[in-house]
Parts: C-alpha cells; sequence; structure tokens
C-alpha cells in the first residue's frame, strides 16, 4: 500500500517485482509512468483512483495474472503497449474522458472478452486489440473516426461490430483473420477500405459498402471463401 501525496509512479518503479500480488494507490496520483508495472507477473487486480490522468507507454505490460483492471473518468490518455500481453485480462471499460489509446495497448490480451470504450474517442490506433482470440464483443463511440492497421487483426471470436456513421477510415489488414466474422456495413463516410482489410475472413457471408466508397485495396477480401453477397456501389 502506498500513502503520503505522491503525483505520480515514476519509470519502471515496479518493474519486475515478480511477487507483487496486490496494489494500493493514494488519491493524490495523476500519472502512472512508463514501465512502472511491467512484468508484474503476479498482480491480479488494479483500481486506479479518480484523479489519474495518464498511463504511460508499457505501464503494465505483460503482466500476465492481471484480471481486473478500473480505470477511473479522469482518464485521459493510455500509451503504447499499455497493457500488452495482459493474458488473463477478460473484460476492460475504457471511460468516456479518454482522448488518446496508443499502439497494441490490449494487442495479445488473449483472454479479454469484452471491450467497451465510451465518450469521445476519435481514433482505434494499429494494432489495439491485435490477436485478442477470445474477443467476442466491441462497444465503440459514436464519434469514431478512424480504425488502425490490424487494429482487430485475428480476433477469431468476433462476429460483428456496428461501425458508427461518424467512421470515416479503416486501415490495412484491420479486420483480417477474424474468422467468424459474419457481416459487415460499411458507414456512408468511408472513401477507401485498405489493402487486406477483410481477408482470410473465413466466414464472412455479407458486406454492404457504402455509395461514398471511391477505393478498394487489393486483397481486401481475399480468402473470405463464405462471401455470399456484397453490393458494390457503381461510383466504386
Amino acid at each position: 500500500k502506498l500513502e503520503g501525496q505522491l503525483a505520480r509512479i515514476d519509470r519502471n518503479l515496479f518493474s519486475d517485482c515478480t511477487h507483487l500480488s496486490s496494489l494500493t494507490l493514494p488519491e493524490s496520483i495523476r500519472k502512472i509512468e512508463s514501465g512502472a508495472f511491467r512484468n508484474c507477473s503476479s498482480l491480479c487486480e488494479i483500481f486506479l483512483p479518480d484523479g489519474v490522468e495518464k498511463i504511460g507507454k508499457k505501464a503494465f505490460f505483460s503482466c500476465s495474472s492481471l484480471e481486473r483492471v478500473s480505470l477511473p473518468h479522469s482518464l485521459k490518455v493510455i500509451k503504447d503497449f499499455a497493457f500488452y500481453k495482459c493474458k488473463s485480462l477478460k473484460e476492460i471499460l475504457i471511460p468516456s474522458s479518454l482522448r488518446e489509446i496508443g499502439r497494441d495497448t490490449f494487442a495479445y490480451c488473449s483472454s479479454l472478452e469484452r471491450a467497451e470504450i465510451k465518450g469521445n474517442l476519435e481514433a482505434i490506433e494499429d494494432r489495439v486489440f491485435n490477436k485478442c482470440l477470445k474477443l467476442r464483443e466491441v462497444i465503440i463511440p459514436e464519434n469514431l473516426k478512424t480504425i488502425g492497421y490490424r487494429a482487430f487483426y485475428e480476433c477469431q471470436s468476433l462476429k460483428g461490430m456496428n461501425m458508427p456513421a461518424s467512421l470515416e477510415g479503416i486501415g490495412e489488414e484491420a479486420f483480417a483473420r477474424c474468422r467468424v466474422l459474419e457481416s459487415v456495413v460499411i458507414p456512408d463516410e468511408v472513401k477507401r477500405i485498405e489493402k487486406g482489410c477483410f481477408r482470410g475472413s473465413l466466414n464472412l457471408k455479407e458486406v454492404t459498402l457504402p455509395s461514398s466508397l471511391y477505393s478498394i485495396g487489393s486483397e481486401a477480401f481475399f480468402g473470405c471463401i463464405s462471401l455470399s453477397n456484397i453490393s458494390i456501389p457503381s461510383s466504386t
């Protein structure tokens, strides 16, 4: 238990403390810096107090026993690889205060089943949920504009996703190898589907494309062997 008026957990402060299993942080904490709890392989849960605004790069990298994370409504930034390879994490609720979520944040969280992103986030960056093999439900905000490269690559339990009308761009291989993905409706503001976007999504049966679409990248639907219904607008 940490007490006092600490404003931040400094870089690599508890990195490789492999027997650390629980932690209580003081209400004064505002920032958790890079690598602060990296490789704390026995850490099971973390409750971040209201007031925390930033989680640094690789802050909880490879905390392989971490099952529960409570993110406060004060949180504004999660940097790259923050929860990378947290293989026991099952659910994550991202508060509406968040403005930035870095690359690979939840990549290889192989037990993650549900993710809910609230509020004003405009971009899901590259590989944020890459290879989250058990991810079956994702709720994304209504004002999301971009889904990055391999953002949901090989999410093998993801059957569908409601893409918001605000969406403008879907990156390369964003949904590649999502093997149980069944149907996709691309919103009207999307103008290009990037290379390999749905490649190898073996169970994809139906795709609805918008009239605003002007380009489809190579191999976008390569290997989608179940695809039986696709409407390509004349403007494409």
